[in-house]
């Protein structure tokens, strides 16, 4: 009986609502160290590559003096040392996924769908046993 009351009532009152799902993937931010840029530059990788990993990930802490000297002494070209000092700091962050359910365009008629269904539902709900009852009412 509940269930038929929820249906009567529920389905008519979403009928003119658009329910959306939004669902958005936001990636990981890995932030560059000294080191991944030591590494990188150690392993062959050209420029353009590291620079674009520190542009899109930034660094995870300014390099001071003594990480230039480091790296310049590790092979690290002028130009990575420049997009070092030159990138946003940023901090670790793991991946992420959200959901935005967004519910558009309900009106007014809506309400009144609704409002009939539940007339209907208890003017017929005291129907005989052998008939059956429809949400429009009686079915003879």
């Amino acid at each position: 009986m509940r269930k038929a009351f929820i249906l009567v009532l529920g389905i008519p009152l979403l009928g003119g609502c658009f329910v959306r799902e939004y669902r958005t993937r936001t990636p990981a931010v890995n932030p560059v160290t000294r080191e991944d840029v030591m590494a990188m530059s150690a392993a062959g990788y050209p420029d353009s590559a590291i620079l674009e990993r520190i542009g899109r990930e930034g660094v995870l802490r300014a390099p001071g003096a003594d990480d230039i000297i480091t790296m310049k002494n590790a092979g690290v070209s002028n130009a990575v040392l420049d997009g070092m000092l030159r990138a946003p700091v940023t901090v670790p962050q793991p991946a992420r996924e959200s959901r935005t359910v967004v519910v558009e365009d309900c009106s007014e008629p809506v309400i009144f769908a609704g409002m009939t269904a539940l007339a209907g539902y208890l003017m017929f709900r005291n129907c005989r046993p052998s008939v059956h009852v429809h949400y429009r009412g009686c079915i003879h």
